[in-house]
């Protein structure tokens, strides 16, 4: 609603500014937000104030659309308990103002927020994967491909599912991006061809959607997709679909910041690793570091027999790549 009415206001204001403002008030036991946004744009006149919530309807100042923008918002507001009203003086300025009921809570009912996690790397060893950019708008595919381009991904990209099928065919990529709503060839019909192939069964197609349905996922798995993710797409689901359908290891900003600020809980009391000879610490720590599971598994065997227990707890902490924990557990060993 806020951004139909920022919006309308910076599309129709020419000369002076837009001001937003926001207050919570009480009114009879409710708690309401209070949101006005003020333009000193032309102004409506009275005539008009009483058409613009209609559907498809515009006043003679508007600039293209649908006229649907204010109705939407206005219905929204209501199925909300709240309200959008306007007043406006012809040539001076216009001021929308929404009110919206809003309930007060605890702080720390709250749940706490994850710190997401930044890949800054591959971690060693890893094959080069084949990744296809499948959307009809260049900004979505550019977001990837500049997103992925660092870590040494052999990328291509596609502007609709016929493209797509036809790199397919003679690239066979790993993973495919796959946008669904597209000109010529949507990612449906794309999807459709690709899974039906000899040998497309063991390419990973990942659907994304702007759509917020939940039964469009259901279609879009039904269609063969692997997984769907909705836009706008968040950086570290990217890395977190890889990991999950390629196996790949990502070397994390924070292993090597939590070297140096952070410490580990143990959860198995004293550090199980402070007896360990300080050679096997060194190459434990080292492996961890650049995020390599093989040889941190060799490691851990040696102690298998001693200690099932810290070997379980270490094996948990490599498959959940948690290196930075292993980083901290051996530095704490360390210490004098």
């Amino acid at each position: 609603m806020l951004i139909n009415l920022i919006g309308n206001a910076v599309k129709f204001t020419e000369v002076g500014g837009i001001t937003i403002q926001a207050q919570v008030s009480t009114e009879f036991e409710k708690v309401i937000l209070k949101t006005s946004v003020t333009d000193t744009g032309r102004g409506i006149s009275e005539q008009d104030i009483t058409e613009i919530f209609r559907s498809f309807i515009q006043t003679q100042h508007d600039k293209g659309g649908t006229g649907l923008g204010l109705a939407i918002s206005q219905k929204f507001a209501e199925l909300m308990g709240g309200s959008l009203s306007v007043d406006s003086n012809l040539g001076q300025g216009t001021t929308f103002t929404l009110e919206t009921p809003i309930t007060i809570v605890d702080e720390q009912s709250l749940p706490k927020a994850t710190p997401e996690r930044r890949a800054i790397a591959i971690a060693e060893g890893q094959p080069t994967y084949r990744i296809l950019v499948v959307d009809d708008r260049w900004t979505n595919r550019q977001f990837l491909m500049k997103l992925l381009e660092p870590f040494g991904f052999e990328l291509r990209d596609a502007s609709n599912g016929k493209e797509a099928v036809t790199i397919w065919e003679e690239w066979t990529p790993h993973l495919i991006w796959m946008d669904l709503r597209m000109p010529v060839m949507d990612g449906y019909e794309a999807t459709k061809y690709i899974k039906s192939q000899p040998g497309g069964q063991s390419t990973i197609i990942i659907a994304l959607t702007a759509s917020v349905f939940e039964h469009e996922r259901n279609l879009v798995l039904a269609e063969g997709c692997d997984d769907f993710v909705r836009k706008p797409v968040k950086e570290v689901l990217i890395f977190e679909k890889l990991s999950q359908y390629l196996g790949i290891l990502f070397i994390y900003e924070d292993t090597i910041r939590n070297v140096k600020t952070g410490r580990v809980a143990s959860l198995l009391g004293i550090n199980p690793l402070a007896n360990m000879p300080g050679t096997w610490l060194q190459d434990l720590r080292q492996a961890a570091l650049i995020a390599k599971p093989t040889p941190i598994f060799h490691l851990i065997d040696h102690i298998s027999a001693e200690n099932s227990t810290v070997a379980a707890h270490l094996r948990n902490l490599v498959k959940n790549y948690q290196f930075h924990d292993i980083i901290q557990l051996v530095d704490e060993a360390r210490e004098p």
